[in-house]
């Protein structure tokens, strides 16, 4: 990533004597071609390093004892405080004349917590995509509705798992008779692959009895059952 930087390069060591520049391509190469006891006072990305740099040199014409980019300057802090304040002054400008929140120049910092920030970004955008991917493979795979406790199951293993557990699932289907019901039924129908027509087959019957807890798939069958119901009072009196 291209940028500018502010150093002390190794030969310079232990003397008031620092060198600025630029680098297009790899700035962490760039500086790393000084030797590794070179210091680092500042390391700033940006995207224009060749006008960043040209503003350094004006501001630190008096300093420069060679070339253009080899300053001397007494007091690192003062340094350190003069450098800072351009960053902060170059940011402020491109930040009023192109009426931007975004800074032209990035230190170490920002550039960490932009990648952080577009990690997180990403992060989440991926995990929208594979819900959407879930959700969309389990529309478009079998599912298996418990019919004691409708739970459903995009899974055919799971499902029997489930009905096979040691504690059986509470029944909540109440309009469908218990005794048809039972896990060794549905296990049965998952067997011979009745499970789909069984489960329809139930979950039609929408009458119900009046006198009891059963339930038919149309109205003359239920009428037919309350007629003779054990639980009919006309019955019951005779």
């Amino acid at each position: 990533m291209s940028g500018v930087y502010l150093i002390q390069p190794s030969y310079l060591k232990d003397t008031n004597k620092y060198k600025f520049g630029l680098s297009i391509s790899n700035l962490n190469n760039r500086i790393k071609s000084y030797g590794k006891l070179t210091t680092i006072i500042f390391k700033l990305y940006t995207n224009i390093p060749r006008k960043i740099e040209n503003i350094l040199k004006i501001i630190f014409k008096d300093n420069v004892y060679a070339n253009s980019e080899y300053i001397s300057y007494n007091n690192l802090e003062n340094l350190k405080i003069l450098f800072f304040n351009v960053i902060i002054s170059c940011n402020i400008l491109y930040k009023f004349f192109n009426k931007t929140n975004d800074k032209i120049i990035l230190f170490n910092f920002d550039l960490k917590k932009k990648l952080i920030h577009k990690k997180k970004i990403n992060y989440e955008n991926k995990k929208i995509i594979k819900m959407k991917n879930t959700n969309q493979n389990k529309k478009n795979c079998k599912s298996y509705n418990c019919l004691r406790c409708n739970h459903t199951f995009y899974n055919k293993t799971y499902f029997v798992k489930h009905l096979k557990r040691k504690f059986k699932c509470s029944i909540i289907n109440y309009n469908i008779d218990f005794e048809i019901i039972t896990t060794d039924i549905l296990l049965n129908k998952i067997e011979n692959n009745l499970y789909d027509n069984y489960y329809q087959l139930l979950n039609s019957k929408k009458y119900k009895c009046k006198f009891c807890d059963k339930f038919y798939t149309n109205s003359q069958n239920a009428l037919r059952h309350s007629k003779t119901c054990i639980y009919n009072p006309l019955l019951l009196l005779n």
